[in-house]
């Protein structure tokens, strides 16, 4: 420990260092860029979340593969509006054969109730029942009178 030129660094805290500047970062961001939808704005980076394409291509694996739940069931679209929004919407398979998406019409499936997890599935019967009262009342008289 003689001829000690500088102090030495423990990884704490260069760890702690980085988590500092990590914060630091990200709250400028929030500060400079809005709070308001932080994280979308934050996950956009990779170039956008629009999927049509990706819905698209999925829609016809499953039309070729003959997956009727697949083809039937409802997805999550996300795309740009006219005014340059990214908006979601649900969306089936054969809502996408129709303009402006470029799907071709899948004549090997028909959606039927039950295939997928469409609007058209038959309802569950509530089989709940109503619980009796199992409590029983108690007696004014069991009470023991305590006044002076």
């Amino acid at each position: 420990m003689k001829n000690k030129r500088g102090a030495e660094m423990t990884i704490g805290t260069l760890v702690i260092i980085v988590l500092a500047v990590v914060v630091l970062v990200f709250l400028i961001f929030g500060f400079t860029t809005g709070w308001g939808n932080l994280w979308g704005k934050i996950f956009n980076f990779g170039g956008g979340k629009v999927n049509v394409d990706a819905v698209i291509t999925g829609c016809g694996i499953a039309c070729d593969s003959q997956a009727e739940y697949d083809w039937c069931k409802t997805r999550e679209l996300i795309e740009e509006d006219a005014a340059g929004k990214i908006v979601k919407r649900p969306i089936k398979c054969t809502d996408l054969t129709e303009p402006p998406y470029t799907l071709d019409k899948c004549d090997a499936i028909v959606c039927t109730p039950g295939s997928g997890d469409d609007d058209t599935t038959t309802p569950v019967a509530d089989t709940t029942t109503p619980v009796a009262d199992t409590t029983t009342p108690v007696a004014d008289d069991t009470i023991p009178d305590i006044t002076p």
